[in-house]
C-alpha cells in the first residue's frame, strides 16, 4: 500500500480509491498542474501478470472511446508496473 503524500515522478498519492485481487487504484495529483488522475498499481508478483499489465496499458493507450478509460503513462512503483489513467469522478459501480 502506498501512503498519502508519497511521490511518484510528477504525481503525489492523494487517496486510495479501491483494491482488488491483483491491483490497488489510487487518486493522484499532478504536482505542477493540480489535475487528478488514477494510478493502478499491480500487487500480484507473477512476472507473466506484470508483463500482461504492461501490454494492457500499451493497448489501452491506443484506444480513444468515451466508454474506455484512457491510459496516459506507465510507471514502475516498488518493482511493480503501474498505469496512470484518466480519473473519472463518480459513484462506485458496485
Amino acid at each position: 500500500m502506498l501512503d498519502t503524500g508519497f511521490q511518484i515522478d510528477r504525481y503525489t498519492i492523494d487517496t486510495l480509491l479501491g483494491e482488488g485481487g491483483m491491483a490497488m487504484v489510487y487518486r493522484v495529483r499532478h504536482n505542477s498542474l493540480g489535475t487528478y488522475h488514477a494510478l493502478k498499481v499491480l500487487t500480484a508478483t507473477s512476472e507473466s501478470v506484470k508483463q500482461r499489465m504492461v501490454q494492457e496499458g500499451q493497448v489501452q493507450a491506443t484506444l480513444t472511446h468515451p466508454n474506455i478509460v484512457q491510459v496516459r503513462d506507465v510507471f514502475i512503483v516498488h518493482n511493480a508496473p503501474a498505469l496512470l489513467m484518466e480519473y473519472i469522478d463518480g459513484p462506485p459501480l458496485d
